[in-house]
């Protein structure tokens, strides 16, 4: 059923294409083609969404510029892809890429930069670059805690997110520290059965 839905989703999406004459370069076409390559991402039919979704982020830079919070959004779509097929370097460049035009559209303190942070830093991780990925973790961490309070899903995330990056660095007392604290924080939020819970705790 879960595939099916981005099956019927595809549809969906090439239907409107033809209706909004998927040649021409404009802010519908663009966000339609965002939306294919998501699907396609779901789908796991990576190579297709990368295709949609640069052709969406080449229609956005002509439309709006470097910094526009449209265009970060597809420079975030497009690192998850490349981060699922593990090509870390080219999601490493395009989560830099809006990590800038988030910091300057939004702000440095805004949560949607610590989450670009966030994600930046688990590619950096993944990549064998884990001190980077720390400091840039801490910083995320820092953001959400002004923003947020203990509850918030946001902290837990950044919270695991250390934790892995001291497991990386073999840093484990430290590791432990924060998945625990993910833990309390998980278990609040979403109770003792949800998956995210059971995740952690194998963590641990």
């Amino acid at each position: 059923r879960h595939l099916n839905k981005f099956d019927s989703a595809i549809n969906q999406y090439q239907i409107a294409l033809q209706l909004e004459t998927a040649g021409e370069k404009n802010a519908n076409v663009a966000t339609t083609r965002n939306n294919l390559g998501i699907a396609h991402f779901h789908l796991g039919n990576y190579q297709e969404a990368i295709d949609q979704m640069e052709y969406s982020l080449e229609i956005m830079l002509e439309l709006y510029g470097e910094q526009h919070s449209s265009v970060s959004n597809s420079y975030h779509n497009l690192a998850a892809v490349y981060e699922q097929l593990d090509d870390y370097d080219s999601a490493i460049e395009l989560y830099h890429m809006a990590l800038a035009a988030d910091i300057i559209v939004l702000g440095d303190q805004h949560p949607n930069v610590a989450s670009t942070r966030n994600n930046l830093a688990v590619a950096l991780d993944a990549n064998s670059q884990s001190e980077s990925a720390l400091e840039l973790s801490i910083l995320a961490f820092k953001s959400d805690l002004i923003n947020f309070d203990e509850k918030h899903p946001a902290l837990a995330r950044d919270r695991a997110t250390l934790a892995g990056i001291y497991c990386s660095l073999k840093k484990f007392e430290d590791a432990i520290t924060y998945y625990k604290q993910a833990l309390a924080s998980n278990i609040a939020t979403y109770g003792q059965s949800h998956i995210i819970v059971a995740q952690t705790h194998n963590n641990i």
